[in-house]
């Protein structure tokens, strides 16, 4: 657009934005805090009654900053709310002259020339405010002075051409149509409409017709064309706006009364566009008026009722149908798109192919004697006390139900407290062969009693089919007055030839025993097993107490650091089990030095002064329920371990500690285990002061004091026991397996030893005889004379080399860019892929600590943080490892952080402050929560969908644009370039239209972010901008729409 010469209007960008459908159920300061989150510098919410309700004023630093926000926040959707967002007019920055601008679309190309001066017709300006009644005080558009012309055929060429190249011109002509309820245009072609055209040629341009009677709803404003939830904000206003609003519009010369609707004691909700987008239903009750009718411009359809199409499959073919939906992994397309409402009881539908019910109803009532035992639910049963499809549809507890994929266990909630699960086994025990030992194995109930999970269970069926029928059939049964709200359960067992992976228990009833559970890897393919074999060993540690991982390592552990344990159990419950996290590695759980100077730094964790139970997270009995409540959904712990040391020798001697142990740091005395001066590494230290000062000597290295922390004697006996003893307390609570702390540090042979003596995991949630997953820290850059690979053996070791060389390639520094990721992997000097444990930025690291220096990414960079997070995720290579931190003051000299010990956000005491969850999911109160970020949480959920598919499809443009397919599975494609991204590729998924995880996600068969249309040959176009703030885009067959 041409710059505006002195002579012009000039408007001040605003740093405020108007911020529109906030959820009625956020509270003036909640509300604040969300739009804070954000960088508001000041807001200010408005009275919750009148036009303006559910709005507020967000005010920012800078126009960028606002502009930042505004893209981040329009249309994201909170509490079931969609936002409107748009800049803020403020009356006072607007000047209307008598002479209004008229811009110059070529006005770039004539710099220095004199502008020829354009006759205006002599027509005076309409200078009221647009709607004062609705906040709306700012000028009208000073260049609408005139009356619209009759329709030409140029005109309405041109009009096309308009909509063809300005997007949002094409939604407001979609807007204005639906206001005047003309009728939808996504039909058939229509034959081509009338103009106005005279005997004697088109009407001379500026001789107007007399004005067409105005439509019932004249358009909006610009950015006013949003309607709320209730009500469209242009109808709250009286008949004087409305009037001045269709003489600002040109339609009239004076003003015109209209016939008003009769009012009606409730207010009818608008239609939505996107609502006439599937049922376009012309409104029965507009009333024509003379002059100009929607007839004589478009050509009016037929009108037809709306139908209902129902496809009437027989029970062969529907069986034949299953069995093909049944195969191991992949979903059929018919049971992905299968919609959530149609799952409830006797649904039916437009365009869904699906069995009907009656008939579904009389096959199952003809075998009912013979399959069915008494001692479980009848059909009939089931039928009399479930609710209706329309009732269902008005019941609260069902909105935004979503039925899940389908798998072989349920997850079912709002169960009345008087439910016991033998009622639970009464419903579902009619879905199992009971005269099956595997069938009868392989059923499973976990009825939650308390926690924060009470009132909800887990079901566990046989197969993927019977577990399909339990949730149609179950799903809105009364069950002591309640509705029971059935889906699938993320973390199921997935199929394994059409069954599930079996689950025994030994000497089994017909009602199992939970509690003396086992299961083994399922039965692959020889070349298939040869792959996987070790991936099946970690599963038994790794793998959420089903065989679901001995196939894959698709799940992702995150470290919730310094998190308190009760936290952690209310984490697993409401957030990671359902979005499909593997595991937490927790922080040192053992007894540890209170230190005061500095005051409670992070580090005070790795200064053991005991192993009893007791630490900054919380008590024993904290960490044992913690660790009960995760397993029972699912999430393992993995416990981050200090065996190599005790405290440093500067801990002085006392009762500074945790449990409040006595110890002497100074004597090297530690009662509480016990060990004395004979049990430290003195008299093997080869250097002068003690502790490590040379790290190319492998015995000063691993005999002498780490930065003063006293070294222990793995080689003796009563050492390794208390370690023994210290770890299996652990793994009889219920972890799945260990961090170890500074391995490199410590003798292979003596962390064998150790390792060798460790007991079974708990029975209780692992399958009979699993042993811990043990991964270990070893810092090997290939610069010191420890290698990592001396450990390998052992267990899975911490790969460091990942985070610092994928960071350097992030920020483009020695010469790397994103297209040499095309090789990346072992041939970059990385470990076996089976063995690396890999991270983006660990909670050393991110602080300078350890190893990377300046190239690590981290939380305070989050543009290239996420997009790091996301090829490490969607990149087969290791084992992934999601940071989750918190906030600290930083302040950098000479480069080094000298705030880099400040601990978790406390209280002044030194007690560590809860984790305060905001009501848009993020965390509160200097928690960074780096795993609740949407972009890396849908990736999380990307890897385990993915898992076991082949890096495939690789492109690059030779810089850093990239993007590559994981199989026929997932799509990913990322720009750190300096360019724009315009590009047609090869997907490698079938043909359809997927929503974008990045901008958005998949929420009831809508997709709240970009969409993406794979055609026939598997290719799609993807557009990214090089300034978008997360500048990449992700597919995978669960996001297809």
């Amino acid at each position: 657009m041409a710059e505006r010469s002195e002579d012009e209007v000039h408007i001040r960008k605003s740093k405020t934005l108007l911020v529109r459908h906030l959820p009625a159920e956020l509270s003036h300061s909640e509300a604040e805090d969300l739009l804070k989150y954000f960088s508001a510098s000041s807001v200010r919410v408005l009275s919750e009654k009148g036009p303006l309700k559910h709005t507020a004023f967000a005010t920012f630093s800078s126009e960028t900053a606002a502009s930042k926000a505004l893209r981040r926040l329009h249309q994201l959707r909170i509490l079931g709310h969609t936002l409107v967002v748009e800049f803020a007019k403020d009356q006072d920055n607007v000047t209307v002259l008598d002479s209004p601008p008229h811009p110059d679309r070529c006005a770039d190309n004539q710099d220095g020339k004199e502008k020829k001066e354009i006759p205006q017709p002599s027509v005076s300006l309409i200078d009221t405010s647009i709607a004062p009644s609705l906040g709306l005080k700012f000028q009208a558009n000073p260049t609408l002075k005139y009356l619209y012309p009759p329709p030409s055929s140029a005109i309405v060429t041109n009009i096309t051409h308009a909509l063809l190249s300005v997007p949002k011109f094409y939604v407001q002509v979609l807007h204005l149509m639906n206001k005047m309820n003309l009728p939808c245009p996504f039909g058939p072609v229509t034959a081509r409409p009338p103009v106005f055209e005279l005997a004697h040629g088109l009407l001379p341009l500026l001789v107007p017709l007399p004005p067409p009677f105005p439509p019932e709803n004249p358009p909006l404003p610009e950015g006013a064309d949003e309607a709320s939830n209730e009500e469209s904000e242009y109808e709250s206003g009286d008949d004087e706006d409305k009037e001045r609003m269709i003489r600002l519009m040109g339609l009239v010369k004076q003003p015109v009364k209209r016939p008003l609707r009769p009012k009606t004691a409730s207010k009818r909700k608008k239609p939505k566009l996107k609502d006439l987008l599937f049922a376009p239903k012309p409104d029965s009750h507009s009333t024509p008026g003379p002059g100009l009718q929607p007839s004589d411009v478009f050509e009016q359809p037929l009108s037809i009722g709306p139908k209902k199409i129902e496809f009437h499959i027989s029970s062969e073919t529907s069986t034949t149908v299953r069995e093909l939906c049944d195969q191991p992994q992949d979903l059929s397309p018919l049971e992905q798109e299968i919609d959530p409402a149609e799952l409830g009881p006797g649904a039916g539908g437009f365009g869904k192919m699906y069995p009907s019910t009656q008939a579904s109803m009389q096959e199952e009532s003809g075998e009912e004697p013979e399959v069915i035992p008494s001692e479980f639910i009848s059909r009939r049963e089931l039928e009399d006390s479930r609710l209706t499809r329309d009732e269902i549809k008005k019941m609260s507890v069902f909105k935004n139900y979503d039925p899940g994929e389908p798998t072989c266990r349920l997850y079912v909630k709002n169960i009345a407290k008087q439910v016991e699960e033998k009622d639970l086994k009464y419903i579902y025990g009619r879905y199992i062969d009971t005269s099956s030992e595997e069938e009868r194995n392989m059923f499973d109930i976990v009825l939650m009693k308390e926690g924060r999970m009470k009132g909800q269970a887990f079901i566990g069926l046989p197969s993927e089919k019977s577990a399909e029928k339990a949730l149609r059939d179950t799903n809105g049964f009364l069950l002591h007055d309640k509705p029971l709200v059935v889906v699938s359960f993320t973390h199921s067992l997935l199929p394994v030839q059409g069954k599930c992976q079996r689950i025994t228990w030994p000497n089994l009833p017909v009602r199992p025993d939970p509690n003396r559970r086992q299961q083994s890897c399922g039965q692959e393919p020889k070349s298939v097993k040869q792959v996987k074999a070790k991936w099946c060993l970690l599963a038994l540690g790794f793998g959420l107490g089903f065989s679901q991982y001995c196939s894959q390592q698709g799940g992702s552990i995150v470290h919730l650091f310094e998190w308190r344990w009760s936290d952690i159990a209310d984490e697993c419950e409401r957030y990671l089990a359902p979005n499909g996290f593997a595991g937490v590695q927790i922080s040192p759980p053992s007894e540890h030095v209170v230190v005061s100077k500095p005051h409670r730094p992070w580090w005070e964790r790795y200064q053991p002064v005991s192993y009893n139970l007791c630490s900054r997270s919380g008590t024993e009995q904290e960490l044992k329920n913690m660790i009960t409540r995760c397993n029972n959904v699912g999430v393992r712990i993995y416990a981050d371990i200090v065996i190599n040391h005790m405290c440093a020798s500067d801990a002085g001697e006392g009762r500074h500690s945790t449990c409040g142990s006595y110890f002497n740091a100074i004597r090297e005395e530690f009662p509480s285990v016990p060990y004395s001066a004979t049990d430290f590494n003195d008299d093997k230290c080869t250097s002068r002061s003690g502790n490590i000062e040379n790290y190319q000597d492998i015995y000063q290295v691993r005999n002498c004091r780490l930065l003063g922390l006293l070294d222990l004697a793995l080689e003796k006996e009563h050492v390794r026991g208390r370690v023994i003893h210290y770890m299996n307390s652990l793994v009889d609570m219920g972890v799945a397996g260990f961090r170890v702390d500074a391995c490199k540090h410590m003798w292979p042979n003596d962390l064998k030893v150790i390792y060798g003596q460790l007991r079974d995991l708990n029975p209780k949630w692992f399958p009979k005889g699993s042993k811990p997953l043990i991964y270990q820290e070893v810092i090997d850059l290939g610069d010191e004379p420890i290698k990592a690979s001396e450990y390998h053996s052992l267990g899975h070791v911490t790969e460091f080399k990942y985070s610092t060389l994928l960071g350097s390639v992030f920020r483009k520094r020695n010469g790397y860019k994103l297209s040499n990721l095309r090789t990346w992997g072992e041939s970059w000097g990385l470990m076996p892929s089976d063995k690396a444990i890999v991270f983006v930025d660990n909670h050393d690291n991110q602080r300078g600590h350890g190893a990377g220096g300046a190239s690590i990414l981290t939380f305070w960079e989050p543009r290239l943080y996420k997009m790091a997070m996301a090829f490490m995720l969607a990149h087969p290579y290791g084992m992934t490892r999601v940071m989750s931190s918190y906030r600290w003051d930083r302040h950098i000299v000479n480069g080094k952080d000298e705030n880099d010990w400040v601990g978790p956000p406390s209280y002044p005491d030194g007690s560590t402050k809860p984790v305060p969850i905001s009501p848009v999911g993020s965390c509160l109160d200097g928690w960074v929560c780096e795993h609740r970020w949407p972009q890396i949480r849908n990736m999380v959920s990307f890897r385990s969908i993915v898992n076991g598919q082949p890096l495939s499809n690789w492109w690059d443009n030779g810089a850093n644009q990239i993007a590559f397919g994981r199989g026929d599975r997932g799509f990913i494609i990322i720009n750190n370039d300096e360019c724009p991204l315009d590009a047609t590729l090869k997907t490698g998924l079938a043909p359809g239209t997927y929503c974008d995880v990045i901008s958005g996600q998949k929420t009831e068969g809508h997709c709240t972010g970009k969409q993406v249309t794979v055609d026939t040959s598997g290719r799609a176009h993807f557009s990214i901008s090089h300034t978008d703030q997360e500048p990449f885009i992700a597919i995978h067959t669960h996001s297809k729409l």
